[in-house]
């Protein structure tokens, strides 16, 4: 079970110093492993080295995956938390919505109450338009007067129709004979049957083309009836055209008008469409203030679940005594080894984590540590054990160019010479373990040699390049 942050333990990088038994990356390094919390570092390292019972294991995966659900929960939150912040401030600037000690939710009701005042009044201007400008007034004045050119026009229409039969009638009766005259007689219902001369009301009559004062009186009658049909004729004209005059102007001052209040029209609309967008804006800044709610719930729920998880590990801890004794027995092997004899420690697991305890002094994390021969040793003893069968420990180990100035000389040379005699423990056969250490500082000089050292480096030369290349 080697997972990316387990095998930065077993590789500790030269940037962590060989400060903290808990510090394997820096994160100036940008590794990609990160800086663990001290409480997540020591339990991957009880993982590896089985100091931790089935209960407490389950608990401690059931927590790591609750801190993985918390990480992913954060980022929507904060991710919501700036989108909120962005639409609020473009709300801010467009609806000149101020007081910043307003929350989200007020500051959102207050803007979507801002944007409907907006909607309303350009909306009831839009409306209105045709009347505040006068447009609907001229409209009316436009239609009234086209209804009394209609009407003039068909007036003058029907007397025109009229003259033209009564001038019809008048020729007729110019230029009708006598005898044709009289045949009009016909139609009456006791028409006279003497002849010309013998009947009183023809007398005078009986010649062709002789006058007759009868016709002569229709006909002068006819006469003066076209005479007033055409005065009557000449006023409704004279009143057409200036109906026909009265209505054009009025067009041209409804047409201008028209093309003014529908360019203002526009104007009203385009504003109303941005503020139609400030509204769906504000409509989705409401929404992802109630997401924001919900998605912050959420993540306070995976925190209380963290506490609780903490709670139950903390209940269900119940220390395998046999097996850190063990591994204990091995720290304290190497501790000797590296510091001296009279040195002793012990690896103790609390509520905070891994702690070391070397006699009288507490090297805890995150304080300052006179020497690293301690983090060495916890590396070391975890190696060792994992050679004896304590743990899940690949029996690989990497230490990455500890510096001389964080160690004693003395120490510094003491990690080549425990690693020998370690391997020398398997009496000639194949050691089961592996352990790598890159260093500018040379070892002692029985180790400078084969088989301990397995490659040299130089950069100076191109075959001295590590893989060959420069990276």
């Amino acid at each position: 079970m080697i997972t990316s942050q387990s095998l930065a333990w077993l590789s500790r990088d030269q940037f962590c110093r060989y400060r903290d038994p808990l510090e394997w990356r820096n994160s100036a390094t940008e590794s990609g492993t990160g800086e663990l919390h001290s409480e997540d570092a020591s339990i991957l390292i009880r993982i590896m080295m089985d100091l931790l019972d089935d209960e407490e294991r389950r608990l401690i995966e059931r927590h790591q995956k609750l801190l993985e659900e918390k990480s992913t929960q954060a980022a929507t939150v904060k991710e919501i938390g700036q989108d909120i912040a962005t639409t609020r401030r473009f709300l801010q600037n467009r609806l000149r919505v101020t007081g910043e000690q307003l929350t989200d939710d007020l500051f959102g009701t207050a803007a979507r109450d801002r944007v409907k005042m907006r909607q309303g009044r350009l909306k009831n201007e839009l409306k209105s338009l045709p009347h505040t400008s006068g447009l609907a007034t001229l409209a009316t004045e436009l239609n009234e007067a086209k209804d009394v050119v209609v009407r003039l026009q068909s007036e003058f229409d029907t007397r025109t129709a009229d003259r033209q039969t009564l001038e019809g009638e008048l020729k007729t009766s110019e230029s009708a004979s006598s005898d044709e005259f009289y045949a009009t007689f016909a139609v009456l219902e006791n028409p006279c049957s003497l002849p010309p001369g013998k009947c009183p009301l023809k007398d005078g009559c009986g010649e062709v083309g002789a006058k007759d004062p009868i016709r002569e009186a229709i006909t002068q009658d006819k006469a003066k009836d076209l005479q007033e049909l055409d005065q009557v004729l000449a006023g409704i004209e004279t009143q057409l055209n200036e109906a026909k005059a009265a209505y054009q102007s009025l067009k041209r001052r409804h047409d201008q008008l028209d093309k003014q209040v529908s360019q203002s029209a526009r104007r009203l609309a385009a504003r109303l469409g941005r503020v139609d967008a400030v509204a769906r804006e504000t409509k989705s800044f409401l929404a992802t203030v109630q997401e924001g709610k919900l998605q912050t719930d959420v993540l306070a729920g995976i925190e209380k679940s963290l506490r609780e998880s903490r709670d139950q590990q903390r209940t269900a801890r119940d220390l395998v005594a046999r097996k850190q004794d063990e591994l204990n027995q091995h720290f304290n092997h190497v501790l000797q080894h590296l510091l001296g004899a009279g040195y002793t420690g012990r690896i103790e697991i609390s509520m905070k984590g891994l702690h070391l305890a070397i006699d009288d002094h507490d090297s805890s994390p995150g304080e300052a540590m006179a020497t690293s021969g301690t983090v060495h040793s916890l590396d070391l003893a975890c190696l060792r054990a994992g050679i004896g069968g304590l743990g899940f420990l690949p029996r690989l180990l990497i230490h990455d160019s500890p510096r001389e100035g964080d160690l004693e000389p003395h120490i510094y040379a003491k990690l080549f010479e425990f690693v020998a005699s370690l391997e020398q423990e398997f009496s000639g056969t194949e050691p089961s373990f592996q352990y790598i250490i890159t260093t500018t500082t040379p070892p002692p000089e029985h180790l400078d040699a084969d088989p301990f050292v397995r490659l040299r480096l130089d950069r100076n030369r191109s075959d001295g390049l590590l893989l060959g290349r420069r990276f």
